[in-house]
């Protein structure tokens, strides 16, 4: 899977509460692995059943171990949301991958885009993968973007 991100940037530094990086780093199309591409579309995936299902969904994380894929909610405000996610990653010493999905909106030229995000990666690699999945609401509907950047 190559990904592209057409916004802003493509950092792994913690966001503030409005899920929005301001880091000016340049647009760059990366290689991800299969494995994690495919954890990535799960997450999506269930993302969008969750919106379908209850018109939101819980942020939520997935690790992978023994290729097992454990799922966990985050329910709470923003911050604390991320906090307790970070904490159930790195408190899981065997997960081999993990996702950490969340609704949010990725800042573009044209505003504020609403998305589906998913933070991504594998244990002992330097960097993660920040997916996500643009949908617009129309108040009594959501439409989702087909491609994931």
């Amino acid at each position: 899977m190559t990904h592209h991100h057409e916004h802003e940037c493509q950092c792994n530094h913690n966001h503030d509460s409005s899920h929005e990086c301001e880091c000016e780093r340049p647009h760059e199309t990366v290689e991800i692995d299969d494995a994690l591409a495919a954890l990535i579309e799960d997450a999506i995936a269930k993302a969008i059943e969750g919106f379908e299902k209850d018109g939101q969904f819980v942020p939520f994380t997935m690790l992978v171990v023994d290729g097992l894929v454990n799922i966990e909610t985050h329910p709470g405000e923003s911050e604390e949301c991320f906090d307790n996610a970070h904490k159930t990653i790195s408190a899981s010493s065997t997960a081999s991958m993990y996702a950490f999905c969340y609704d949010g909106f990725i800042g573009s030229d044209d505003g504020d885009l609403d998305a589906i995000i998913v933070e991504a990666g594998i244990r002992g690699e330097d960097h993660a993968i920040a997916a996500c999945n643009l949908y617009k609401n129309a108040g009594d509907s959501l439409s989702f973007e087909e491609e994931i950047i």
